[in-house]
């Protein structure tokens, strides 16, 4: 068994057992999910919501959007990711082994953020019954009726709202 883990150490880099660990995790609280409801509700209200400000707070400090940036950059990424390991796996099987794991372990980092931060709220009850609301059909004139109102209340407010040239808004708060 010893010399099983030696041969994981040497051919699979640290970071990548770790975030496979993390993966196996985050299948175990997605599969808990999509079975328990009350427990969906506890992890999005109590863990998920931590998690989403961190990553708020983190992804605030650049002036763009990072998911945007990253799906517009992803063909660039992919198609360096898969030069580098074509290259890196003439070298040996070593290397073969180290660039599927760094791949696998990048995969199962996407996952564990998601099911972490968004993937379980998917599986919370529904909010019209978490707010106690009917739920009905709305028609078209309610919908003109109540963005009437929206873009009005918006008119009102536009005056209070503090705008910095070239930046967009400022957030008081």
């Amino acid at each position: 068994m010893t010399r099983i883990f030696k041969k994981i150490n040497e051919y699979v880099p640290k970071a990548s057992v770790v975030f496979i660990i993390l993966s196996i995790i985050a299948a175990g609280v997605h599969i808990a999910a999509i079975n328990i409801e009350n427990f969906a509700n506890f992890w999005s209200d109590n863990v998920s919501s931590v998690l989403r400000s961190f990553l708020a707070y983190l992804t605030a400090l650049i002036p763009f959007s990072l998911a945007e940036y990253i799906i517009l950059a992803s063909p660039v990424i992919v198609a360096v990711v898969l030069v580098v390991a074509i290259r890196k796996s003439e070298r040996g099987n070593r290397y073969q082994i180290r660039c599927i794991a760094g791949i696998l372990s990048v995969l199962c980092l996407l996952y564990s953020v998601f099911v972490f931060n968004f993937g379980v709220s998917y599986r919370t009850t529904a909010l019209d019954e978490r707010l106690g609301l009917d739920r009905e059909d709305v028609s078209a004139d309610d919908l003109y009726s109540t963005i009437s109102v929206v873009i009005d209340n918006l008119n009102e407010l536009a005056d209070e709202i503090i705008y910095v040239e070239g930046k967009g808004s400022v957030r008081p708060y």
